[in-house]
């Protein structure tokens, strides 16, 4: 199986599925669906003009126990890194690790439940915009789908991490206006630049910066701009505020300050924090990784957040690990072989025992 594995995910990363590269997006959906030419599932496409997607089921309808969530795209890199470099423990490439090694091992489990005489409750759901926010993949088919569980091998370092907890993100724009007037006479007009800043230091006070250990709310000022020429008093400045915030109670209590200190803002994005406890599900899953990779398995969680926010504002319970890789986003970017086999292993044992105990 190990083999199969490597060779189906070295075929996903020839796939240049980098945003606005729509063709490539529809060949990988279309390469995924005939992954499944002569095996007993129902598969629904999802059209986009921006990103499509495929779910496969093992049963009719639209809940499911067990949904494996994944994402094809990938961020830009050259025509080399989208040819994978495989040796005795990694794959080398661009999307090897995010994150089409796990979507090759996704696949492989859906084929082989689909051959077995008693088929779970199963789903695989592949999306081609996560890289770019997820708002046409999950962001949709989430609203649908009301699965069980979901497991998303997009966060983490390895296996042996569960991330629990995802900060959910607020991306918004602010601007200000004012009066422009000659720079020799600032007094004649009102500089839209200083108001921005005066509103960036209210907002800091509302946000202040934790200390690195601390799992707190923060704000990073991304983009600032305004003013025409040095002479002149800028009439108008705007910037762009990317907030990560720890739970639900938090965005509000964040929203309601920015409401209080301007009304000069639009949200651009958000998306939910994953903040949940560890239930029966997640804690079967976390014995049989320990069982499999022979070690200790821990809870975790992480800053950055992944399509699994659109399942948490349904109040779906999510898996998130990751394939033990490297580089993601980066030259050389790699994911570990061993691991690729052990997250099989452990995909195949915790649904046959999920389903049993669902019977």
């Amino acid at each position: 199986m190990e083999n199969q594995i490597i060779s189906l995910t070295n075929e996903l990363i020839r796939f240049k599925t980098i945003d606005g590269n729509l063709e490539e997006k529809k060949s990988i959906i279309d390469f995924v669906k005939r992954q499944f030419d002569g095996h007993k599932v129902y598969i629904k496409e999802f059209k986009s003009k921006i990103s499509p997607s495929i779910v496969i089921t093992l049963k009719r309808g639209k809940t499911p126990l067990v949904l494996l969530n994944g994402h094809l795209d990938v961020v830009p890199g050259d025509d080399s890194q989208f040819i994978p470099k495989v040796t005795e423990k990694r794959i080398y490439a661009r999307g090897a690790a995010d994150m089409k090694a796990g979507c090759a091992v996704m696949i492989e489990v859906m084929k082989y439940f689909s051959k077995q005489k008693e088929v779970p409750s199963l789903a695989l759901m592949l999306t081609t915009d996560e890289e770019t926010g997820g708002a046409h993949g999950v962001g949709v088919l989430a609203k649908k789908y009301k699965p069980g569980i979901v497991i998303i091998p997009d966060g983490g370092n390895n296996l042996k991490t569960i991330i629990l907890k995802q900060k959910g993100v607020l991306h918004f724009k602010i601007w200000t206006h004012g009066k422009s007037a000659h720079g020799s006479r600032p007094f004649l007009g009102e500089n839209a630049i200083e108001k921005l800043i005066n509103i960036y230091h209210k907002i800091e006070l509302l946000i202040p910066e934790p200390k690195k250990e601390d799992w707190d709310n923060t704000v990073n000022l991304g983009k600032i701009s305004g003013g025409e020429v040095i002479n002149k008093v800028p009439h108008y400045a705007e910037a762009y505020f990317d907030v990560r915030f720890i739970n639900s109670y938090e965005r509000e209590k964040i929203f309601e300050g920015i409401s209080s200190i301007t009304k000069n803002f639009k949200i651009i994005a958000s998306g939910h924090a994953c903040d949940q406890e560890p239930i029966e599900f997640i804690e079967k899953y976390k014995k049989i990784t320990e069982k499999e990779l022979r070690t200790k398995a821990e809870y975790s969680r992480v800053e950055g957040a992944s399509d699994a926010r659109y399942f948490a504002e349904n109040g779906s319970p999510i898996i998130i690990t990751n394939i033990k890789s490297g580089n993601i986003h980066a030259k050389n970017e790699w994911v570990d072989i061993k691991q690729i086999n052990s997250f099989y292993n452990i995909l195949v044992r915790f649904i046959t025992e999920a389903s049993k105990s669902h019977e």
